[in-house]
């Protein structure tokens, strides 16, 4: 038995060092700050470790896709919050640089959530078409055409949102 739980402690601690960072770096992504990443990392890593305590046998995909689902859930909770801010920005008289990012933020979460997990890792994550399709489990010509339908959306999105501000 501790040989075993010897062989997933090595087993985990090979995971976090190869797909730490990055894993933080994408949860990032989602979340906007540095401590929500953290924690979604760690819940994503807590996940991690009982699987191979189970003995599952897992692929890198798996691990992001537990992330970007935890990442999901706590926007989620966070929506609200969201939206109340993005409200205060448009209610503000002048502009500015954090007024435009909870606008864009909230253009952002109105995408439907496979359009918005390419837009994110592609422009924020700087994947390749290649790994977000590994990630998402979607090929690359998939990819490429969520990446269109989502550029189109948030434009549309943002327009709208912007003639709202207007009124």
């Amino acid at each position: 038995m501790a040989d075993s739980e010897a062989a997933v402690r090595q087993q985990f601690a090979q995971w976090m060092e190869v797909w730490g960072d990055r894993l933080v770096r994408f949860a990032y992504v989602y979340a906007g700050d540095s401590h929500t990443a953290q924690d979604i990392a760690q819940e994503a890593f807590l996940r991690l470790y009982q699987q191979l305590r189970r003995g599952a046998d897992l692929e890198p995909a798996w691990l992001f896709r537990v992330a970007r689902n935890v990442a999901v859930d706590a926007m989620r909770r966070q929506q609200r919050h969201l939206h109340v801010q993005a409200q205060l920005a448009r209610e503000r008289s002048v502009p500015d640089s954090a007024a435009d990012r909870v606008l864009v933020r909230h253009v952002i979460d109105t995408l439907p959530e496979t359009d918005r997990t390419c837009l994110l890792l592609y422009y924020f994550a700087d994947w390749s078409l290649e790994e977000i399709g590994r990630a998402l489990s979607l090929s690359p010509g998939a990819v490429k055409a969520r990446l269109h339908r989502a550029r189109a959306r948030f434009a549309q999105a943002w327009k709208e949102d912007d003639d709202e501000r207007v009124r």
